[in-house]
């Protein structure tokens, strides 16, 4: 979202660029209290899982809704995408030696890392080609497909 969000608020609901550029911003700006957060939370829960698939989740619901939202809505959806998207990696980097043996962590979050720039690299050309092809709201529905796959995934996935 934060790749492909100023451009839709500079191109469809006409912010200056500085001002959807900021207004993307507060989002990264929730993540750096929320990620310590979550991680704090899964310690406390217990569970990673639940730390995870809970965002994944409502993030599902989210992904309904932001390329039709206009005024008050745009700052919220930016809070709480903060909120929600901010724990998800921390906790999963946590998770990564409950899954692998101790002399392996190293080549584990080598793999979580190279996941996570493939699709830094390959989603927003994925979802440019898609607001090409068909709309932005399309396209951001495209993405719930991706959340259930990471539900599903860390379902699965042997870790408490």
């Amino acid at each position: 979202l934060s790749t492909f969000y100023p451009d839709f608020l500079n191109t469809v609901r006409h912010y200056s660029l500085a001002n959807a550029s900021f207004m993307t911003s507060v989002m990264g700006t929730i993540a750096i209290f929320s990620a310590p957060a979550g991680g704090y939370l899964s310690d406390r829960l217990g569970s990673r899982k639940a730390v995870i698939i809970g965002p994944f989740i409502l993030w599902s619901i989210v992904l309904l809704f932001p390329f039709t939202l206009s005024g008050w809505a745009i700052p919220v959806l930016m809070v709480a995408s903060g909120i929600l998207g901010g724990s998800i990696a921390p906790v999963s980097l946590a998770a990564v030696p409950e899954i692998v043996p101790p002399q392996h962590v190293g080549i584990a979050l080598g793999v979580v890392a190279f996941g996570q720039n493939l699709g830094m690299f390959a989603g927003p050309a994925l979802f440019g080609w898609i607001v090409e092809t068909t709309s932005w709201a399309t396209a951001g529905y495209m993405l719930i497909p991706v959340c259930v796959v990471a539900i599903i995934a860390t379902s699965l996935a042997k870790i408490r």
